[in-house]
């Protein structure tokens, strides 16, 4: 038999955060996007995540309470072009990994800092940067074919640019 742990985490110490860090548990005996709108039904906020279908009926427009807004989480987007640089040394795979590597530099030196700081250096210094990757991402994608691995993880961050941006407009959280 197939169940499914779902585990919700919020932890915003490294975000200047002074709320304690806290972890939710649910099982469920399928991977149902039921089962994280029931658990989530009263809760409205920000959401970091991986590309799940089952949390997309959180981030409509007419949920109740209020929408959930989406953070795509930028590890699993990297992850893509990772395996694709470190396995098969593809060119394009590595400079998206450098690209995205420099804005997690940047990140690593806000840890910590006030909220009002951390968003203060991502419009001035990480702005920059996830611009700059946007625009090479779409002149990357335009050379592909569809069938491309490197095509695949481009357009898995493309496809979900808002959600992988939000961050830039806050200072709370990554």
């Amino acid at each position: 038999m197939t169940g499914r742990l779902w585990t919700y985490v919020r932890d915003d110490r490294p975000f200047g955060g002074s709320d304690p860090p806290a972890a939710m548990f649910f099982y469920s005996r399928d991977r149902g996007g039921e089962h994280p709108r029931r658990h989530l039904s009263s809760w409205a906020g920000i959401l970091q995540a991986d590309a799940y279908a089952g949390f997309g009926g959180l981030y409509e427009a007419r949920r109740s309470p209020r929408p959930i807004a989406e953070a795509a989480c930028w590890a699993h987007g990297r992850r893509k072009f990772f395996v694709l640089a470190e396995l098969r040394q593809v060119p394009l795979a590595i400079e998206a990994v450098r690209r995205i590597d420099e804005i997690f530099a940047v990140e690593r030196e806000i840890n910590g800092a006030a909220p009002e700081q951390r968003q203060a250096v991502r419009q001035e210094r990480i702005k920059p940067l996830v611009t700059a990757l946007e625009s090479w991402m779409r002149t990357a994608r335009a050379r592909l074919s569809r069938h491309a691995e490197t095509a695949k993880a481009i357009d898995y961050m493309l496809k979900r640019w808002p959600a992988f941006t939000r961050f830039l407009d806050d200072g709370g959280s990554a």
